[in-house]
């Protein structure tokens, strides 16, 4: 009897139909070196991804969504799964005044195509409601699992650094990278 697959890889064709059809807005990812993913069931749990595609927790990553009052302008911070956010850090980084840091709060309203529970920093070109993508950065070769915007069944695998140097390319005056994560704490 054989073992039903937990996930298969999208093949080339599809994933510029995705790309270019179903998301028109995120075709610049087609530059980049990735693997799309179908999961055969969406799991409950980040942890079960890192099960799923057998990497590090660590290599897991998520995406929050911070806007000023209501204006709905995005501040996208996208981190390992295993890390929490300093928003003071990230707030230094991109140089936010200490006067409006406390406007800060979790978006209402995501920029396309995200929504609650799928977020990624793959966000559609041209969308008025970002403000600016910050990613931590890290440095380590093995690929990485991003999620995929609008969608819990689809995953994009791709290393730091080809997510990075996209996301710089289409994003450019909207992009950075820092250390945006809090201090482990010591037991």
């Amino acid at each position: 009897m054989k073992k039903k697959s937990l996930f298969e890889e999208i093949s080339e064709e599809e994933k510029r139909r995705i790309f270019r059809e179903a998301h028109p807005g995120l075709d610049y990812l087609l530059e980049c070196e990735l693997k799309l993913i179908r999961l055969a069931e969406v799991p409950d749990d980040w942890r079960l991804k890192a099960e799923i595609f057998n990497i590090d927790p660590e290599r897991v990553w998520k995406t929050l969504h911070y806007q000023y009052d209501r204006n709905r302008r995005a501040y996208t911070f996208c981190l390992p799964m295993t890390e929490k956010l300093d928003l003071a850090k990230a707030c230094d980084v991109l140089q936010i005044p200490r006067k409006m840091r406390n406007k800060l709060t979790r978006a209402e309203h995501l920029p396309e195509p995200q929504y609650p529970g799928t977020c990624s920093p793959f966000l559609y070109k041209g969308d008025r409601n970002l403000r600016f993508i910050l990613m931590h950065e890290v440095q380590y070769a093995d690929p990485i699992e991003w999620g995929f915007p609008g969608h819990p069944e689809l995953s994009i695998i791709a290393s730091y650094d080809e997510v990075s140097k996209t996301l710089k390319r289409t994003f450019f005056n909207s992009f950075a990278e820092g250390d945006i994560v809090k201090p482990r704490e010591r037991l």
